[in-house]
């Protein structure tokens, strides 16, 4: 009984010296809970960047002994903090992010917790998903093979491009409706057919591929992301993307869609069980939330202009990946890290890399 006085004594002095002293009101609340709640087991969840997580964590390992141990949430930037007053207490713990695994048998003290967390967030510096934007349109002309050469040399992660369905039934790699705006050409591009398209140029210099020379191109490098821009897209994308895999260029989980017509998307759903989806937002992402669960989505990817952190945690509660388009600005993409996106679609991946 008297130690357990003692314990509740110096618990209750480095709480007052770390609230007065530190001011955070969050783990003023947290650590009192915690402290008082003897036989309690609790999680809670704290957004932000690798630095500011270990930061936070580095204070209250220095100021309590309530916490236990730390997981990083698979796939995203927040961090679970567990803690519990009952020392008995047995659990495996697992600190992860994507490919990146610590374990540990038994309860982690807050230093051996503390210890664990920089390979977390080196990890996590570098592995926000990478996603250049039409290839890498920053540095070539949008959405060609000069622009699928420049993303794989920058180092992306994956590859985002935009699909069509022509006249002659082939599907090719271009973003706008029309041709005047890149090309020498004009007129809607569906329209047209491979023989007609094959004459033209982007911007000057280089030809419109084919999602088949896309693919090639790319030959299991990186994943790829296929917009379906335009109308009956699904079930040639399928087709192309099962044959790839069957031939072992591809694995199954490095080709996924995504679209802002979400009845293209429920067609691929439809064709094929196999790939994943992410849905396309330009307003608020929430109203994605319902048709998402039913495609079985994996991920929403939001124009970043609508994001902050409290909403990219309820995407990610939800069970979503959050993945904003098109970031360029060094502040925005820095500000977007922070708030915990899963990954970025960038014109610049080399801003990221970097």
């Amino acid at each position: 009984m008297h130690l357990f006085l003692i314990e509740l004594y110096f618990r209750f002095y480095f709480i007052h010296k770390f609230i007065t002293t530190s001011g955070n009101i969050f783990f003023m609340l947290f650590l009192t809970a915690a402290a008082v709640a003897q036989t309690e087991n609790a999680t809670i969840s704290v957004g932000g960047n690798c630095t500011l997580c270990k930061a936070r964590i580095e204070k209250a390992a220095k100021n309590t002994k309530v916490i236990k141990y730390a997981v990083w949430q698979a796939n995203t930037t927040m961090l679970n903090l567990h803690y519990n007053a009952k020392k008995t207490n047995k659990s495996q713990v697992s600190t992860h992010t994507t490919g990146l695994e610590h374990q540990a048998n038994g309860v982690l003290s807050p230093i051996e917790m503390y210890n664990a967390l920089p390979l977390c967030c080196q990890y996590l510096k570098r592995k926000i998903m990478v996603i250049g934007h039409r290839g890498a349109m920053g540095h070539a002309p949008e959405n060609t093979l000069p622009s699928i050469r420049a993303a794989l040399k920058l180092g992306v992660d994956a590859i985002e491009i935009d699909v069509f369905r022509i006249a002659s039934g082939e599907l090719i790699v271009f973003h706008d409706e029309t041709l005047d705006k890149l090309t020498n050409g004009n007129g809607a591009i569906e329209g047209k057919t491979y023989n007609q398209l094959s004459k033209l140029t982007v911007l000057g210099t280089a030809k419109i591929p084919t999602l088949k020379e896309v693919l090639l191109e790319i030959n299991g490098a990186v994943s790829l992301n296929v917009e379906l821009k335009g109308a009956n897209t699904a079930k040639g994308t399928v087709e192309l993307f099962d044959d790839f895999v069957s031939k072992g260029i591809f694995t199954a989980k490095q080709l996924y869609v995504s679209s802002f017509n979400w009845n293209e998307l429920r067609d691929f759903r439809e064709f094929s069980k196999t790939y994943d989806i992410a849905l396309l937002t330009d307003n608020n992402p929430l109203s994605a939330v319902g048709v998402a669960n039913e495609l079985q989505a994996i991920a929403i990817n939001p124009n970043f202009y609508q994001l902050n952190a409290n909403l990219i945690h309820t995407l990610q509660a939800n069970g979503f990946k959050v993945i904003p388009y098109t970031v360029n600005d060094p502040k925005d993409i820095a500000a977007l890290i922070e708030m915990g996106v899963n990954g970025i679609i960038t014109d610049y991946p080399d801003r990221i890399v970097d």
